[in-house]
């Protein structure tokens, strides 16, 4: 009753209203994307989807994105047009993902500490308020929202929950079957092994190879995503494919090198840190957009990054504050490509994160936060504040 009581609180209504502020601003400063005529690349695959919930078009989208039904089902049901209605269910959701974050590090930590952690939710390159005004037909928002819920009720103790918020997120994003499996270990590692958790582990993940098999039959949606991972593996003797991996996740897990030692962390820092390996895994593995990937999991490793700023000090989260301005980009507009191929754009979109660029890109973004860090270090280390935020 005392954890409904904080969430239904002024200072819900407060972050609420930031999110709501944050979706009308981004939609007033931020264009849509006039690739693939408001789609982009992704989006012309959901459009299909979309159509057909609407109209009852032959299903044609192809893997993985056949798989991913959930907004194209929900922006259908909306009277609005289908750029504004995908562009309501990701701001929904992209708001879900922001008020769920900021109370899985509000539990545990000061104001001050959830309120960073609900800018990086907002202001991320590829947070949904951001990119959901340039980029519309997309998926990412639902499966940040679903998954951030299942990760506050895993922490708060009812992890059947957990497993099954993750069944509902099977249809937005097929890693939820990923994110399960780790949830189930990391609910072991917490709780220990009991009955009920297991027969509700099983129940979810039966649940979800029910609903692939339905989706594989309706939308003819068959595939293996093995192949992107085998070529992802190659890669890791490429200097230059390692530079942009390495930047890529610097964007929003650069304070993660500053983390305690593992032994000085407790038992739900301990699980967000394996959060954070687990999501640096799945986005060197997930093929060439390392940057998007990693930060759709950052619930799962919110609190270990907290747990960062909470221990090192006021002055170790300013100098990483600039670090997430300068990186992401946030006082800038997301630029339009100048070519709709990645490997020929110069200077447009695929250059403002590092996975497509030139490695000059990876690298400049490194250095930026080599520099605030060696700054951080020689300068401020030694007065930053000790007590615990």
């Amino acid at each position: 009753m005392n954890f409904l009581r904080r969430l239904i609180s002024t200072e819900s209504l407060v972050v609420f209203v930031i999110c709501v502020f944050a979706s009308i601003a981004f939609s007033r400063v931020q264009p849509q994307t006039l690739a693939g005529g408001g789609y982009g690349w992704d989006g012309l695959e959901y459009s299909k989807l979309y159509q057909f919930f609407s109209f009852g078009v032959a299903p044609s989208a192809s893997f993985p994105f056949c798989n991913r039904i959930g907004t194209p089902f929900l922006a259908s049901t909306l009277p609005f047009g289908e750029f504004r209605s995908f562009k309501l269910v990701n701001l929904l959701f992209g708001t879900v993902f922001a008020f769920s974050s900021y109370w899985i590090v509000r539990l545990r930590s000061s104001r001050a500490l959830a309120a960073f952690v609900l800018l990086v939710c907002l202001t991320g390159f590829f947070s949904p308020f951001r990119f959901s005004s340039f980029y519309p037909v997309y998926t990412d928002p639902a499966f940040l929202g679903l998954t951030s819920i299942a990760v506050l009720a895993l922490y708060r103790g009812y992890s059947v929950l957990s497993f099954f918020t993750l069944v509902f997120a099977y249809v937005f994003r097929e890693a939820a079957l990923y994110v399960l499996i780790l949830f189930f270990i990391q609910d072991l590692v917490l709780r220990g092994a009991n009955r009920r958790s297991f027969i509700g582990f099983l129940t979810a993940l039966v649940s979800i190879f029910m609903i692939r098999a339905g989706i594989s039959e309706v939308f003819n949606c068959s595939g293996s995503q093995i192949q992107a991972a085998l070529f992802s593996l190659k890669s890791v003797f490429d200097p230059v494919r390692m530079v942009n991996f390495f930047a890529a996740i610097s964007m929003t897990g650069a304070p993660f090198v500053f983390l305690p030692k593992v032994r000085e962390l407790d038992s739900l820092e301990r699980v967000s840190l394996m959060g954070f390996v687990f999501s640096v895994l799945l986005a060197f593995l997930g093929g060439s957009d390392s940057t998007r990937i990693f930060f759709s999991f950052f619930p799962l490793y919110a609190l270990a990054l907290a747990s960062a700023f909470r221990r090192k000090g006021i002055y170790f989260m300013l100098f990483s504050g600039v670090g997430y301005f300068l990186t992401n980009r946030v006082g800038q507009r997301i630029a339009d490509p100048q070519n709709y191929w990645p490997a020929r754009d110069e200077f447009g979109f695929f250059w403002q994160f590092p996975d497509h660029a030139r490695p000059e890109v990876g690298l400049c973004i490194l250095c930026v936060w080599l520099l605030l860090f060696f700054i951080y270090q020689v300068r401020f280390r030694s007065v930053d504040g000790r007590a615990e935020m």
